[in-house]
């Protein structure tokens, strides 16, 4: 248990929040300035609120089965957790809420999420196990 709330705390899902909250912030203002019904529509269809719940949830588990698997895991065996889950994540995001097109705006190339999400959650993921790890040292 103690795994999963270091992994879901909000200081770990911060930098996943901070692009989400500036992708909702540009697409409120472009849903609230035109004034078609079909861009507020597309606006109020993206599930922030799941994202905000559902990202330090699934960073508190993938954190928990990477302690879980090892209690002292390597480098290469925390960049194979954090790719896992970014890969998740986009799987999640663009086949359950079609995010890639709803959120950024990837008309023409929504596959390439499951390029970047991996890379990307493959670098928090490393950082925030260097943070908790740290913060353990310390304790």
């Amino acid at each position: 248990m103690d795994d999963f709330l270091k992994g879901s705390s909000m200081a770990v899902a911060l930098p996943t929040m901070v692009y989400v909250g500036m992708a909702q912030r540009k697409n409120r203002l472009a849903a609230f300035s035109n004034s078609t019904d079909q861009a507020t529509q597309e606006f109020l269809s993206i599930p922030y609120e799941s994202i905000a719940v559902g990202i330090p949830i699934m960073y508190g588990i993938t954190y928990t089965l990477l302690k879980y698997y090892n209690d002292d895991p390597s480098r290469k065996e925390t960049m194979l957790f954090g790719a896992a889950l970014g890969l998740t994540l986009s799987l999640i995001g663009r086949f359950v809420f079609d995010l890639p097109i709803k959120m950024f705006g990837l008309m023409e190339t929504p596959w390439m999420v499951h390029i970047v999400a991996p890379i990307l959650y493959t670098l928090i993921f490393v950082y925030v196990d260097k943070l908790l790890n740290k913060e353990s040292i310390e304790s």
